[in-house]
C-alpha cells in the first residue's frame, strides 16, 4: 500500500498477477485501518474454512490447489466517509459499488449482485429496541 495501511474510509483494490500478468482484479472497502482489513483477507487466503472468506480468498485457494504462484499488489481506489447518523447516504459503500460496475466484468472477482447490498455501515449507529 506504499505507506498508506493506516488509512481508514478507503476502497482499495487487489490485482492478482499471474506470471507477470493481470489476471483478477478485487475490490473492497473498509472505514476502520486497512491493515486490519488486510489481515483478514491474509487469515481468509490462510485458512480455507475462514469465516472471512471472499472472493478474493476463494480465487487464491484456487491457485493454490493448482499449484499456480501468483502476487497481489495492493492499492487505493478512492477515500471516503462512511454513515454516520442522521446521513442519507454512505459514501464509501457507494464508491465501492461504483468502481465494481465500471470494471471489465472478465477481471472483475467481485460479484455484481454485490451492488445490490445494504451499507453496513448504519448498524452501528441505528437505535436499537430496548427490553424494558
Amino acid at each position: 500500500m506504499g505507506g498508506y495501511c493506516l488509512e481508514a474510509g478507503i476502497v482499495y483494490q487487489a490485482d492478482v498477477y499471474v506470471n507477470g500478468k493481470i489476471v483478477k482484479i478485487y475490490y473492497g472497502q473498509t472505514s476502520r485501518h486497512f491493515k486490519l482489513r488486510y489481515y483478514e483477507h491474509k487469515m481468509a487466503m490462510k485458512n480455507e474454512g475462514s469465516k472471512h472468506a471472499t472472493a478474493l480468498s476463494n480465487f487464491i485457494h484456487k491457485l493454490k490447489k493448482e499449484g499456480v504462484s501468483y502476487v497481489i499488489k495492493w492499492s487505493i481506489k478512492a477515500r471516503a466517509s462512511h454513515y454516520k447518523s442522521g446521513s442519507r447516504k454512505c459514501m464509501l459503500c457507494i464508491k465501492e459499488k461504483v468502481a465494481i460496475a465500471l470494471e471489465d466484468p472478465k477481471l472483475l472477482l467481485n460479484n455484481r449482485s454485490e451492488l445490490l447490498n445494504k451499507c453496513i455501515h448504519h448498524i452501528n449507529v441505528e437505535l436499537r429496541k430496548h427490553k424494558s
